[in-house]
């Protein structure tokens, strides 16, 4: 079973993290990796204004 909790947890803390620093234009994960035991994103990329 994938840890559906962990994914969760990810996708809030990007939606505080563009709300909270609204220069952020973008943002990409990918890919995300969910295991059994957590989530992370293996690669990211942030686009600034």
């Amino acid at each position: 079973r994938l840890d559906r909790k962990a994914l969760e947890d990810i996708l809030a803390r990007v939606s505080w993290l563009l709300h909270d620093h609204p220069q952020l234009r973008e943002l990409d994960l990918n890919p995300v990796a969910v295991q059994p035991a957590g989530a992370l994103a293996l690669d990211w990329r942030a686009t600034t204004a």
